[in-house]
Formats: C-alpha cells, sequence, structure tokens
C-alpha cells in the first residue's frame, strides 16, 4: 500500500520541508527573503562621526595698558558731579579718564574735579565698579596747586603740579610759577588704594610723568640722541650736578646698546691732569621699548664705590641712615647727599671710612629737609668722590629713591 497520498499529508510534506530548509539555512548563514522583509546576518557597526562645527572661542576680557574709552553712560561731568560730589559754586568735574588701574579685567575711571578759585587747585577722585550705582571710591588726592594728572602706559596715575616751596618757584610768583613736581601713584593689593611709587630714572627724566613727554619729544622727531646709548651716557657724565667730564671722554658700549635692545651697560672713561677715571652706566629704554624707546639712566657706579643701604627706591624719612663702601683718603671716602627730582640737594654729610686710606666701608646719617611738606616725591642718594690732586669728581655711586 503507498503509504503517500493527495489529501492533507502533501501539505504537511511541504511544512516538513520548508523546515529543514530554515534548519539549514541556519546552519549555513543564508538570508530569506520573504515578499519585501529582508533579515541580514548580524554585523558589526561603526557609528557615525559627528559633524565638526568650528567655534572661534570669544576672547577673555584682558587688561590694556594706558588710557580706555569710558562707557558711554558714565562718560560725563553730569554723571560725576553728584557723586563725587561737588558744589557747582566752588568746584566742578573736569575730565573722567578710564583705565585698568587695578589690574583686573573691570576698568576703573579717574575724575579730576578743578576748584573755581586762582590758584586752579586740582582734587584726583579714583572709582571702581564705575557701572554701579554708587561706585566705590578708592583713592584719593586732593590740592594739587595748578595741577594735571593723566594715566601712564603702565595703569598708574602720573599728576603735575606746582611745588610753592621749590628753589625754582620760590623766585617766582602767582601765574609764572612752573608745574616742577611730578609724582607717579600705583595699585597696591595689599592696601586697597593706590600708593606713591619711585620711578627707577636717574637721568634725562626722574619721573615717568617727565619721561613720557621726552619720549614724545622724540617720537616728534625731536633729541634723536636720547635714542643713542652712548650719546646718553657721555651727555650724563657731563652733567654739573654729577661728574662734569666734559673733554677727554670715551663711551665703550659693555652690552646692548643696539637699536633693538631694551637693556645697556656703557663703560665712560675720562682722561685728565688728575689722571684716568672710570664710570658704568647701566640704562634701560622706557617702557621696554625697543622700537623707539628713549634711554633712560637707573644706574651710575664708579668702581670700588658703592651705597648699600638704604635699598634702591625705598621710602625715606630724614635722617637716613647710609651704609656703603670705598677708598677713603686720610679717613674721608667722599660726600653723601640728598638731591630731589631737579637735583637740588636737601641735605648732605661726609662718609667716613672706618679706617683712614684704603678701601673701606662706612655708615652714616644725613639730614634732609624736604622743599614738599604734604605728601612725597622722587629723589636720590649720591655718594660722590674727588680727587686729592685737583678736587675734580673721581667716583660716584647713586641710588633712586623716595623721599617723604
Amino acid at each position: 500500500m503507498n503509504n503517500y497520498s493527495c489529501g492533507p499529508h502533501p501539505r504537511r510534506a511541504a511544512t516538513h520541508a520548508v523546515i529543514m530548509l530554515i534548519l539549514a539555512c541556519m546552519l549555513t548563514g543564508c538570508t530569506l527573503g520573504t515578499n519585501n522583509n529582508t533579515t541580514a546576518a548580524p554585523q558589526h557597526t561603526v557609528p557615525a562621526a559627528t559633524p565638526t562645527i568650528n567655534i572661534t572661542p570669544t576672547a577673555p576680557p584682558s587688561i590694556q595698558l594706558g588710557q580706555q574709552t569710558c562707557p558711554k553712560a558714565i562718560d560725563t561731568a553730569a554723571y560725576w558731579n553728584p557723586k563725587v560730589p561737588t558744589q557747582p559754586s566752588s568746584d566742578q568735574v573736569e575730565s573722567i579718564i578710564c583705565a585698568y588701574l587695578m589690574g583686573k579685567t573691570q576698568l576703573q575711571a579717574l575724575v579730576s574735579v578743578r576748584h573755581k578759585n586762582s590758584g586752579l587747585v586740582l582734587d584726583l577722585h579714583v572709582y571702581d565698579k564705575i557701572n554701579d550705582p554708587a561706585p566705590k571710591e578708592v583713592f584719593q588726592v586732593s590740592g594739587l596747586y595748578k595741577g594735571e594728572a593723566k594715566v601712564s602706559t603702565y595703569n598708574t596715575v602720573l599728576t603735575s603740579e606746582v611745588n610753592q616751596n621749590s628753589p625754582q618757584n620760590q623766585k617766582l610768583s602767582g601765574n609764572t610759577m612752573v608745574n616742577d613736581l611730578q609724582r607717579e601713584f600705583k595699585w597696591a593689593d595689599s592696601r586697597q588704594t593706590l600708593v606713591p611709587v619711585s620711578f627707577p630714572g636717574l637721568f634725562p627724566s626722574t619721573t615717568r610723568y617727565q619721561a613720557e613727554a621726552e619720549q614724545q619729544q622724540v617720537n616728534q622727531g625731536q633729541e634723536a640722541w636720547k635714542l643713542s646709548a652712548t650719546r646718553m651716557a657721555t651727555t650724563f657724565v657731563a652733567s654739573s650736578q654729577f661728574f662734569n667730564w666734559h673733554n677727554g671722554t670715551q663711551a665703550t658700549i659693555v652690552s646692548g646698546g643696539g637699536q633693538k635692545d631694551v637693556d645697556a651697560v656703557v663703560k665712560v672713561e675720562h682722561n685728565s691732569a688728575a689722571g684716568k677715571n672710570t664710570a658704568t652706566i647701566t640704562m634701560t629704554r622706557l617702557e621696554n621699548n625697543a622700537n623707539g624707546g628713549i634711554w633712560i639712566v637707573t644706574k651710575a657706579s664708579s668702581e670700588g664705590l658703592s651705597l648699600d643701604t638704604p635699598a634702591p627706591q625705598s621710602l625715606l624719612k630724614s635722617p637716613v641712615a647710609v651704609s656703603g663702601k670705598g677708598p677713603a683718603f686720610e679717613g674721608v671716602i667722599g660726600k653723601i647727599s640728598v638731591l630731589d627730582s631737579h637735583y637740588n640737594t636737601l641735605g648732605t654729610t661726609d662718609a667716613h671710612g672706618q679706617q683712614g686710606n684704603g678701601p673701606t666701608s662706612f655708615t652714616a646719617t644725613v639730614t634732609y629737609t624736604p622743599t614738599f611738606k604734604t605728601g612725597t616725591e622722587d629723589g636720590m642718594l649720591v655718594l660722590i668722590s674727588n680727587s686729592n690732586a685737583d678736587g675734580s669728581v673721581n667716583g660716584i655711586a647713586i641710588v633712586k629713591q623716595l623721599l617723604g
């Protein structure tokens, strides 16, 4: 008997065949297609890369040097008059200068107030948080006779005024008096205000206010000799306040001093009937500007002669204790003087060596009388030794100081 028929049995056989085919495909990795649906074998996939968008980051605020543009809303006298406050009958805001005076990325405002009197006295106020309804005053100086003020390229406040007691103004009166006192104020975190500081220059400028004015003259094509390190050195030693060396001098660059250098050391030799003397002149370009910055003498010394204390740019009070070294002759090394920013002598004393002759050390006390009574001013300590043969200057040591 035949075990197969055309009824339901062939359908069962077909079903078995399909099952066998599926099992075979599972074993061999083939694919099955049913209508439009496709089942694929497992594959390793790599995620698509996310497109990169080039974004230029916003630069963080930076501290710029010198005077800056004030926010328009606060750049008027009408805004500051009630905040100082001023009195319309006696004084008024004259100018507003914005700058980064505190070493942070927020601007401060230097507000100048002019008094309506014959002396045209100037008061200065520095404010922080200048966009706040009540700006915070962080510095004030008042009573600048015929005063002027500006911000330096070092972000310090520079002032100029008449010192009525100075030797040059004591000979003048009223409107003929000249602005001969320049001061500099710099932010001090430890004090949370601006404090007076000393400019390191000895020559041709002793204050930053003067130096920036001289730089402007050179920029306009005047006094180009201030761009020459050797010319600066020989002009310095010819000054009557110091060496008074004129004829018989020769300057040789020891280091730097080139067109693109910011520092220079120059050796100057002077030949006279009393013999040959030398001095080493150290200088730097104003603001370290190698692109046309003028040379500023910051140190002058002769071999074997030194002022060791007080340290350079200290705040001095009279009397001041001084120590140093130098060659003595019959017990005397030389003369110590305190000079103001115009090289006027404010006090002097002899430097006596601890031994009578030859190289030795000394200590001395110098009493001086400052002509500016209501603050500090730039000045210097100078030790000068003279030739025993003809009295000419044969050695010098100078240290810049701040006089109180």
